[in-house]
């Protein structure tokens, strides 16, 4: 695919680093929470664990857009976290405000209370913001022009997202979640990236269903935690979007990476750039979050795993080529449902 807009060359250099001092610090000081500049924003949630990462996304994103129409919002749990990039590229750092919404929701150490943030933020930010852009903290932003996908016409819908993996080789795979609820199967998204309308979203009340869906704490209802919850809520009331906003950076897709030319990468599951040691991803990206958080964070530099060039599995990594090359006959029904307007929607 051929397309345009792509991403300006994004250096966080040392340069930008403040030196002979702490880069960032939590203290119970107001956040940077000033009134929006526009109608528009960028969101992701975090907890203080993911702060760097979440600061490294939104710097990408501020950085290739230095004269944005939308804001950049960081909303976070816990103590009010200050660095200086924030100031510099203009980030709205927001303190989550419904937290007693969240009581009961079920938890674990790959799933923090952030995750289910995300629900609410509409809710919460409904008088400053038409449009918002949810994030997940493990994406990458590549290339893609935001200013007009937040103008992009929903028809009504409050969400436009980005079929889930686990349907784009059989795109009628039923899902337990839609089973367990008495529902026909239908399609599923992914909630890593999701546009929202806030105006439909409150008027039709996902907040609250969504919610009411994961407080069951039913497993076959959240089989994916909120994005199952979402899902209930949504189902078959959302638009399309194609692979171009959230595509998987996991090794079923790793070959298509170059054919698809993606405009978020996802890194989907427990292995994340930052934390991988075996080759499992680019090392162009690994080397970036490596480069960013030595750079604004040095006190955990330190602590992340040294990333080995020869894996003792490297021997497989042909036989994944060929088997994905192989796997592609599957995929390219998928795939090939969108044209190349990155703004098509289905």
């Amino acid at each position: 695919m051929n397309h345009v807009c792509r991403r300006p060359s994004i250096q966080l250099s040392s340069k930008q680093h403040v030196p002979n001092q702490k880069a960032w610090s939590l203290t119970d000081a107001s956040s940077n929470t000033s009134t929006s500049r526009h109608r528009h924003a960028v969101f992701i949630t975090c907890d203080e664990n993911y702060f760097p990462y979440t600061l490294f996304l939104a710097s990408e994103i501020a950085m290739a857009f230095p004269q944005r129409r939308f804001d950049i919002c960081i909303i976070h749990s816990g103590e009010a976290p200050h660095h200086p990039l924030a100031a510099q590229h203009d980030l709205r750092l927001i303190p989550f405000s419904q937290q007693d919404r969240l009581d009961g929701l079920q938890t674990n150490r790959h799933l923090s209370i952030a995750a289910f943030q995300r629900i609410a933020v509409p809710e919460m930010l409904k008088d400053d913001y038409d449009r918002l852009l949810y994030l997940d903290v493990d994406i990458r932003y590549q290339r893609g022009d935001l200013h007009k996908l937040f103008e992009i016409d929903l028809s009504g819908h409050p969400v436009a997202a980005v079929l889930d993996p686990y349907q784009h080789r059989k795109m009628g795979r039923c899902m337990t979640e839609f089973k367990a609820a008495g529902l026909d199967n239908t399609r599923y998204f992914n909630s890593g990236v999701m546009l929202i309308d806030v105006k439909a979203y409150l008027e039709q009340d996902i907040c609250e269903r969504a919610l009411e869906f994961a407080q069951r704490n039913d497993p076959k209802l959240s089989v994916q935690n909120d994005q199952s919850a979402l899902n209930l809520a949504l189902y078959d009331n959302w638009v399309e979007l194609g692979p171009v906003w959230n595509w998987p950076a996991c090794h079923h897709y790793i070959s298509y990476r170059h054919f698809v030319d993606p405009c978020f990468l996802h890194y989907m599951g427990k292995r994340k750039p930052w934390n991988d040691v075996s080759g499992y991803h680019a090392a162009i990206d690994v080397n970036a979050y490596s480069r960013f958080i030595k750079t604004h964070f040095p006190e955990r530099f330190s602590s992340l795993p040294t990333r080995h060039v020869h894996d003792k599995h490297a021997w497989k990594w042909p036989l994944l080529f060929l088997r994905q090359v192989k796997d592609y006959y599957r995929i390219r029904p998928y795939l090939t449902r969108f044209s190349e307007d990155d703004f098509e929607l289905k």
